[in-house]
Formats: structure tokens, sequence, C-alpha cells
């Protein structure tokens, strides 16, 4: 509000000095932007995949022993594909397996094997949600593994490593897109622990 003091010859003044003002405050704060809110939104989301990754992972039991967290739930709470959630959890679940567990830690990886080849047959993998590749990741985890007789404490949950290597040979494949030899190939192949076929091979008959 502006007042003219009771004379209209002020008034023409007063209104452009009261524009002026404005314009040097610039606009009203008119609260959080909407990429505002997509950060905080992607914030929340990744928030609750670990949240979800330490319910599957620490596999807390009730007096009785059932499972306190249903396989279905969490998966669909983790924002995640069949893939994306193996690959979580197979670079993660060592860290709760104890030192002498040796056939428990077997029988988790054979879950997760039989979990992946139903994703890679495409049988298994229908996009997010539980689907029968992440039921039997998930569900083969909270059955193989025994209930926890101590505090695990506090663990970080780790970016699977998969992640890294995959975008570096993208990333390669988008510097060779003529199917010249890719130098990120072998580098790759490392950190996967990958052999030629040819070892492989040999290997199977022997």
């Amino acid at each position: 509000e502006f007042s003219v003091a009771g004379d209209p010859l002020h008034a023409p003044g007063a209104i452009r000095a009261k524009k002026r003002k404005r314009k040097k405050g610039g606009k009203k704060d008119e609260g959080p932007s909407r990429r505002d809110a997509q950060v905080v939104a992607s914030r929340d989301r990744e928030l609750d995949l670990f949240h979800v990754l330490g319910k599957i992972l620490y596999n807390k039991r009730a007096e009785g022993g059932e499972l306190e967290n249903r396989a279905e739930d969490v998966i669909v709470r983790s924002h995640l594909d069949a893939g994306g959630l193996l690959a979580y959890l197979h670079e993660n679940f060592v860290d709760f397996v104890g030192d002498d567990s040796i056939d428990e830690a077997g029988e988790i990886l054979q879950c997760f094997s039989d979990a992946a080849f139903l994703t890679g047959d495409g049988l298994g993998n229908a996009g997010l949600g539980a689907n029968p590749s992440s039921l039997v990741g998930v569900l083969g985890y909270q059955c193989a593994k025994g209930a926890t007789k101590a505090s695990l404490g506090f663990h970080t949950m780790r970016k699977p490593a998969a992640f890294d290597v995959e975008r570096a040979r993208a990333r390669g494949r988008c510097l060779h897109p003529r199917g010249g030899d890719d130098p990120l190939e072998p580098a790759a192949a490392d950190l996967l622990g990958g052999e030629d076929e040819e070892d492989e091979i040999e290997e199977v008959v022997d």
C-alpha cells in the first residue's frame, strides 16, 4: 500500500516509485519449485531403496521364527526391476553372512543364480514389482539365511560394481560404434572376473 497524502498530483509519482521498488526486489517467493520437489522425491526413493535392502538382508524374524517382512511387500517398495534388485542383493549379502557360514552362502548364491537365469531368459522379469525372478531371489535369500543370533550392527549398502562395468562398456560402444576393438573390454572382463570362453569350456569338459 502507498499514500499520496490526500494530494492527487502525487499519485503518478508514487505509483512509479512502487513499480521500481517491486522490480528491484524481484518476484515474490512462491514456495518450493517443481525441480526442488523432484529432487526431494528422488532422495526419498533412494532412501527407501536402502531401507528395503536392509529389510531383506537383515532378515529379521519374529519370536516364533516367522519372517517379519513379506517378500512381495519389500520388492514392490524397492522401485527396482528384478535385475537391479538382484544386483544390489548380490553386492551386499556377504556382509550379512558369517565367516563360518559357507554352506549358507552357497545356498544363497544358488538362489541368486536361479533368479538371474529367469531374468536373462525373459520369463521372470516383467518389469517393476514382484515377479518370478525377484521372488526367487528374495524368498531364496530369506529361506536360505538362518536366523541371526547376534546383532549385525549397521552396514552401509554399496552400489553394485556391475553398474560401473556396464556403464564403461556402454561408453566404449559409443566411442567405437562400428564394431572396432573396444579398449574397455579387457578392463570390464577383469572387473567381472570373466575368463575366455575356451577356458570355461575346458573346465566344463574336465
